[in-house]
């Protein structure tokens, strides 16, 4: 394990840091501190790879049940690396997961307004509003604008029912 640690920075450093990580969460598992000095550390000595060390970082700590500090540490990214859309959608998705569908709701129009073709922005947006039966018809419209994106992807063809079940539409939601 040593020898990653000071392994120079190359097509393994970020898995290997994460590896890493995860190694220490086993060991500590009540305490996410010593993972996250691990991630600190390999941040600190590749900053190219920090936005993808926070979201492995953010992954692994709710994997393991630490939600609430891997909010923190998310947010803290977030702050420092602003133009960076897949931190901000890890920040709904967990946004969601803890119950803050608002700021959630508010990141994911953020980021549909900057990225109006990306079809996972545009079906997050979609199926959150149409299982919350919200804006219901706007919902549909995001998630149509996904699906001619990405026609195949079943996660949007489930949004797009979800939708249509909320309508009422019921030939549509089968």
């Amino acid at each position: 394990m040593a020898w990653y640690r000071f392994s120079a920075v190359g097509a393994h450093f970020l898995p290997a840091t994460l590896a890493i990580a995860a190694i220490e969460m086993r060991k500590h598992p009540s305490t996410p501190a010593p993972a996250l000095a691990t991630i600190d550390a390999a941040m600190r000595q590749a900053p190219v790879w920090a936005p993808r060390l926070a979201l492995g970082a953010v992954a692994l700590l709710v994997r393991t049940g630490h939600a609430k500090e891997a909010m923190g540490f998310l947010e803290k990214a977030r702050r420092r690396w602003t133009e960076d859309s897949d931190l901000g959608y890890a920040q709904a998705l967990l946004d969601i997961r803890l119950g803050h569908r608002r700021r959630a709701i508010r990141i994911l129009r953020v980021l549909v307004l900057h990225h109006p073709e990306d079809p996972l922005f545009l079906n997050a947006l979609g199926y959150t509003w149409a299982v919350q039966g919200q804006h219901l018809h706007r919902a549909r419209s995001l998630v149509r604008k996904a699906l001619s994106e990405d026609p195949e992807d079943p996660a949007l063809l489930d949004s797009l029912g979800w939708a249509d079940f909320k309508l009422k539409r019921w030939s549509g939601a089968l």
